[in-house]
């Protein structure tokens, strides 16, 4: 049990105490978490401790749950060990006076005033920038699972050096989705369904909406098809969801990279009017593009394709907080890109 506990801490022994009797935990943790009884000997009196942990990455809450059941049956500290914890986790804990043990380089144990923690050799979690996001983005919608940094050069358009850039922000994250085996890179789901991808990404991940405008009441959805537009905004929502959505101008969604050309082919419609104007056509700036946009044409406005779920999903959430039927359809609309 719990054979991943580091033999030694800061030239300190770390023993399992064989003749310890454990505090049971209750049912539901004991599919993912085990428990044991260690000493720390070299400390005055063989500091005793209790661990509960897990081989793999573990979720926080079960974790967190574990340990507040045992320390509400037991005097000893409470240890959470896990060899898969990462720096958000390790974070986490700390910020909670939760005594943890990755490996002999990562430990806290303010209980023996102990506190080892090995130089990071990386880059802190951080909200991922554009192309990093794309790159998620499509991981968790399924298409770009397996793939080569070579392969994701040539995806995202961009040199080597900036897709190892982009890797390093998403391995900041979720280490286990960036595979590295000499000089090959590969970014992969690791098992992990579209729903733990979410939720481990989610608080780094942003609106990929750069700037909203609206454009001319004469432009009409021939002219969007042709300048490459998709929906967006309520308009792509009310077709992916139970939300009905009533409507005089859709709202379109065009790359950053390309407004300056859209304005430009649409010649004089393409005037950018008032803030206060509400009429005319919505159009959203976005930092990244879909590589995998959402065929609605068959029941869509003037047979306009739609962005991403995933992507739209990243564009909604918190925007409509005070509308309750358009924040339930956003809600709903995070279920389906789970499933």
């Amino acid at each position: 049990m719990l054979d991943y506990m580091p033999e030694e801490l800061l030239a300190l022994y770390v023993d399992p105490v064989g003749d310890a009797e454990v505090p049971p935990l209750p049912r539901m943790y004991t599919r993912e978490l085990e428990t044991g009884t260690f000493a720390l000997n070299g400390v005055a009196s063989n500091v005793r401790f209790v661990a509960v942990g897990s081989r793999a990455r573990p979720d926080l809450k079960l974790l967190k749950g574990a340990i507040d059941s045992l320390r509400s049956v037991c005097d000893l500290p409470v240890v959470a060990v896990s060899p898969s914890l990462d720096y958000w986790q390790k974070e986490w804990l700390a910020s909670r006076q939760i005594p943890f043990v990755q490996d002999e380089r990562n430990a806290y144990l303010p209980f023996a005033g102990l506190v080892v923690q090995e130089a990071s050799r990386g880059r802190r979690p951080s909200p991922l920038s554009p192309q990093a996001q794309r790159v998620v983005v499509n991981l968790i919608e399924g298409g770009w699972d397996d793939v080569s940094a070579g392969e994701l050069s040539k995806r995202v358009g961009k040199s080597r050096s900036s897709v190892s850039k982009y890797l390093a922000e998403i391995e900041a994250i979720c280490p286990e989705v960036v595979r590295r085996a000499g000089r090959s890179t590969k970014l992969c789901s690791s098992g992990m369904g579209k729903a733990a991808l979410l939720d481990r990404f989610e608080p780094y991940l942003r609106s990929p909406v750069s700037r909203r405008f609206r454009i001319s009441y004469g432009v009409g959805p021939d002219e969007l098809r042709g300048v490459g537009a998709r929906l967006s905004g309520l308009s792509a929502l009310g077709r992916m969801s139970d939300l009905s959505v009533a409507e005089a101008y859709p709202t379109v969604a065009i790359p950053q990279e390309g407004l300056a050309g859209m304005m430009a082919s649409l010649g004089d419609a393409g005037v950018e009017l008032p803030w206060w104007d509400e009429e005319g056509t919505e159009v959203e700036a976005w930092g990244y593009w879909d590589d995998f946009p959402i065929d609605l044409r068959a029941h869509s406005i003037g047979g306009l394709g739609s962005v991403g779920a995933l992507s739209l999903y990243l564009s909604l959430k918190g925007r409509y907080e005070d509308d309750v039927r358009v924040a339930d359809a956003v809600d709903q609309l995070r279920e389906e890109i789970c499933r």
